[in-house]
C-alpha cells in the first residue's frame, strides 16, 4: 500500500508578512540529489498524480501500486544524472510511462499474445454495479471504461497525462515526444469521442431517454472541459 502524501506546505514569514512558501520542484530536487534521505519530498508532491495518471492507464489497483512504487524508485535511482532544467514533472512521468510500457510486455508475455493497454485495463477493471457503496467510484469506472473502450492510444495517453497527471500541455508534449499543437488536437478530438460515448452509455443506463435540460448540461459540460484542456 503507498503510503498517503503530506496534505499541506510549511508556512513561514517573510518580508512581505506570512505566505506559501512550498519549495520549488528545482529546490526538492537538488536537496535530494544532495541527500537522498530528502527524495521523500519528491515522492510526496507527485505521488497523488503519478498514481492517478498510472491508474488511469493499467485499470488495476494492485498493478498501478506497483508500478507507481517502480516508477519512483527508478526516479531515486536516476535522479543524480537528472539536469535541471525546469522539467522535472516531464522526466517523472517518462519514467513513469515507460514503467507501464514494461508491464504490458509483461503481460503479452504471460498471455501469449498482442493486446494494447487499453485493452488490458478495459479487461482488468473491476465491475462497479448499481449496488456500490461509492457513486464516485462508480462515476470514475465508468469514466475510465470510456476511454479506453473508444479512444485511441494517444487520446487516452494526453487525456490521462492532463486530467490524471495535471500536466500542462508543454509538458504533456515532452513526455509524449509531440508538438503542443498535436497534444491540444488529441485532447480536443479524445474529449469529443469521450463525450459521445459517455452520452450513449448514459442514454442506455436510461432506456434510451434523455431530456433536453440533460443534453444542454452535457454540451455545457463538454465545452468547459475542451476549454480547460486547450489551455495549459
Amino acid at each position: 500500500m503507498l503510503p498517503s502524501p503530506l496534505p499541506t506546505a510549511p508556512v513561514r514569514p517573510s518580508g512581505l508578512g506570512l505566505r506559501s512558501l512550498a519549495p520549488t520542484d528545482a529546490e526538492l530536487v537538488a536537496a535530494a540529489q544532495a541527500d537522498p534521505v530528502q527524495f521523500d519530498a519528491v515522492y510526496r508532491r507527485y505521488l497523488p498524480a503519478v498514481y492517478r495518471y498510472v491508474r488511469a492507464r493499467v485499470g488495476a489497483t494492485s498493478d498501478a501500486e506497483d508500478i507507481t512504487a517502480a516508477a519512483f524508485l527508478d526516479a531515486m535511482t536516476s535522479l543524480a544524472r537528472y539536469q535541471e532544467q525546469g522539467r522535472f514533472p516531464a522526466w517523472l512521468f517518462t519514467i513513469a510511462r515507460r514503467r507501464i510500457t514494461a508491464h504490458r510486455r509483461r503481460y503479452v508475455r504471460r498471455e501469449g499474445k498482442e493486446a494494447s493497454v487499453e485493452e488490458e485495463s478495459l479487461r482488468r477493471m473491476p465491475d462497479v454495479g448499481a449496488g456500490s457503496s461509492t457513486a464516485r467510484m462508480a462515476d470514475q469506472d465508468l469514466l475510465q471504461r470510456a476511454m479506453t473502450a473508444h479512444l485511441s492510444a494517444d487520446q487516452h495517453e494526453a487525456l490521462a497525462l492532463r486530467f490524471y497527471g495535471d500536466l500542462p500541455i508543454a509538458e504533456i508534449a515532452r513526455v509524449m515526444g509531440k508538438g503542443e499543437s498535436a497534444v491540444k488536437m488529441l485532447l480536443h478530438r479524445g474529449l469529443g469521442r469521450l463525450r459521445k460515448a459517455m452520452v450513449d452509455v448514459s442514454e442506455d443506463a436510461d432506456g434510451g431517454e434523455s431530456t433536453s435540460e440533460g443534453d444542454a448540461t452535457s454540451s455545457t459540460n463538454s465545452r468547459s472541459a475542451n476549454k480547460g484542456a486547450a489551455h495549459g
